[in-house]
């Protein structure tokens, strides 16, 4: 019976290991906790509810009379995108690096710069409308805490977009390095 099993992973992995790498291992890795972040901080529960948790917070406190949108629409479809898109992008490549037929390297590379490129703006649009929101008229220390903590998350999503775009200029950078 493991002779059997062998027989079949060499099949499927001829005569080498497979073709992954460590970056787009921790692409996925990234991309999927930059996922996790914005399902935690939007309200997809409730699909007919727009809302996201920040408006949800700031729609409970009496003393505060302005509506406090996080977000734009453009920004988050285009963070929202970017990221679904490519968490399906590189889960594709990377399933196909380890069944030994791995993405070409033109197509490869193309993916990776449009990627990076989307990741930056979605990054920087993200950081700059979370960097801009004030807490002054918030008196009560929960609401001021919890609206810190969205804040923070949000950020940080930002950030990881920005490494996520990094990680996907060094995958093709690191392909090319054979053939210099």
């Amino acid at each position: 019976m493991p002779c059997c099993l062998i027989n079949i992973w060499k099949s499927i992995f001829p005569s080498k290991l497979p073709s992954i790498s460590i970056i787009k291992i921790l692409q996925l890795i990234v991309v999927c906790c930059i996922f996790g972040i914005d399902v935690h901080t939007k309200n997809y529960s409730q699909p007919d509810d727009s809302s996201g948790l920040l408006n949800e917070v700031v729609d409970k406190i009496p003393n505060l009379n302005i509506k406090i949108n996080t977000e734009s629409m453009s920004t988050e479809y285009l963070s929202t995108g970017t990221v679904v898109a490519y968490l399906i992008i590189i889960f594709v490549s990377l399933v196909s690096g380890l069944f030994a037929s791995p993405i070409s390297l033109i197509p490869n590379t193309a993916f990776c710069v449009i990627g990076a490129f989307l990741f930056v703006i979605s990054g920087s649009f993200i950081i700059h409308e979370f960097l801009h929101i004030s807490f002054e008229s918030i008196k009560e220390v929960d609401f001021e805490k919890s609206l810190q903590s969205v804040r923070s998350y949000s950020i940080a999503r930002g950030s990881l977009c920005i490494v996520e775009a990094a990680l996907l200029l060094l995958d093709p950078i690191c392909s090319f390095i054979p053939f210099l």
